[in-house]
């Protein structure tokens, strides 16, 4: 949608003035649909008045109910799309909100300061409105998360219904593409694509998880078999659960795979999250120091977001480490984020890893990466997750995308 016009927003603000300012910006942007309150007790009402809105523009700091606190009210009445937090409080505070909307359940388009900037405000509902249409598109024949039954899940796997969509990786230094990860998508014959979180928690929590990460590693190797073919070295990367790490009899199927299809074990990097590690932590650990012994890759995904992350540094031969998103995202403009990326950068550097920043959407999230060192990128800025026969077009794409990004930072150098 390019219009903003059919968006419904509330702007909550305690300032005459900047309430005033945010609807004359919403005014300009094409929003008609703009209601308002003084604070968040006002808001409620406002809501439970009117329904659901599109947007909410809140501030922080405001008497009676403060935005922190409404934003928490909001969480349980599900009357809004996503939240837009416009405050001139200091950073750090900035970031812990951004961290409780997160955890609240709320879906945050970003952060504005005041007063509000018209091309930043547009920017950020223009993506509300884009993701809206997207997930329209997507879902409009699709069952909801929660309706899937055991069964059906089983008959997806007997009919081998699942299939890998690949992301690539890609070396922030040369542009090459180094790597894939191995995404699973289900497709369902009437539904159509079907996103992992629509099923894989049911999977785990009723015993499936075993039998579809077979099938995702089969899959991942005759996909690897490919990139072999057609004198590609690329590694493709597959994430492993909990349950699969408690299998110490896994590094040697495992092995055994790659040997009959003649692939180096190498060329699969194994990704594991945190709390993944934390289960049986004794058979995780066996099969870690097993897969590495073996000559597998191994990853650690997520990195910080648990809560041992030294400690599992320390613990397992990781050759690989992946900073989370949630430190990408905007690390051109926050300095907490960017330090923690550099400190991130240097450690796994002295410990011999390469490191992996995931989430890069913009330019400005890749020049600071490379400014500061990182090996490897991934994300929407470099390309969406896709089918492997897409790969080619995609290369022939990205290489020109490259060259253009190359010759502008040379440019700007000179």
């Amino acid at each position: 949608m390019d219009s903003l016009e059919g968006l419904r927003i509330l702007v909550v603000e305690d300032n005459d003035f900047q309430r005033s300012v945010a609807h004359q910006v919403l005014q300009t942007l094409g929003v008609s649909d703009i209601h308002q309150a003084s604070d968040g007790l006002q808001a409620l009402k406002v809501l439970e008045e009117l329904g659901k809105v599109d947007v909410v523009i809140c501030d922080l700091d405001m008497p009676g109910m403060d935005g922190i606190q409404f934003l928490g009210e909001l969480a349980k009445s599900s009357l809004a799309g996503a939240v837009i937090v416009a405050s001139a409080m200091e950073e750090s505070l900035i970031r812990t909100v951004e961290d409780l909307v997160h955890e609240h359940g709320l879906t945050l388009l970003g952060t504005l300061s005041k007063p509000l900037a018209r091309k930043k405000l547009q920017a950020l509902l223009s993506q509300y409105s884009s993701e809206e249409s997207s997930e329209a598109l997507a879902t409009s024949s699709e069952k909801p998360k929660d309706t899937w039954s055991v069964k059906e899940l089983e008959e997806a796997l007997v009919k081998k219904q699942f299939i890998l969509y690949h992301q690539p990786k890609v070396s922030i230094a040369t542009g090459k593409l180094e790597a894939t990860e191995a995404l699973c998508r289900w497709l369902h014959p009437e539904q159509g694509l079907i996103m992992p979180d629509c099923f894989i928690p049911l999977m785990e929590s009723n015993g499936l998880i075993e039998v579809l990460t077979e099938q995702v590693i089969s899959m991942a190797l005759a996909d690897l078999g490919d990139f072999q073919a057609n004198g590609q070295k690329t590694k493709v990367g597959i994430n492993l659960s909990a349950s699969t790490l408690n299998d110490t009899s896994m590094p040697d199927r495992l092995f055994e795979q790659l040997s009959t299809h003649h692939l180096s074990p190498e060329l699969l990097m194994l990704e594991i999250t945190e709390s993944s590690l934390i289960d049986q932590p004794a058979k995780s650990l066996e099969t870690l120091a097993r897969l590495k012994m073996k000559g597998f890759m191994l990853s650690i995904d997520d990195f910080g977001t648990g809560y041992s992350s030294m400690k599992q540094l320390n613990r397992i031969p990781f050759s690989e480490l992946k900073i989370d998103r949630s430190f990408v995202d905007g690390a051109s403009e926050d300095r907490t984020r960017r330090a923690i990326i550099d400190a991130n950068i240097g450690l796994a550097h002295t410990l011999g890893m390469k490191v992996v920043a995931e989430g890069v959407e913009q330019v400005a999230d890749w020049n600071i990466l490379e400014e500061l060192g990182c090996d490897i990128v991934q994300g929407y800025f470099v390309a969406k997750p896709m089918p492997l026969s897409e790969l080619s077009d995609w290369q022939r794409e990205w290489q020109h995308k490259f060259s253009q990004l190359d010759d502008s930072q040379q440019s700007v150098g000179q």
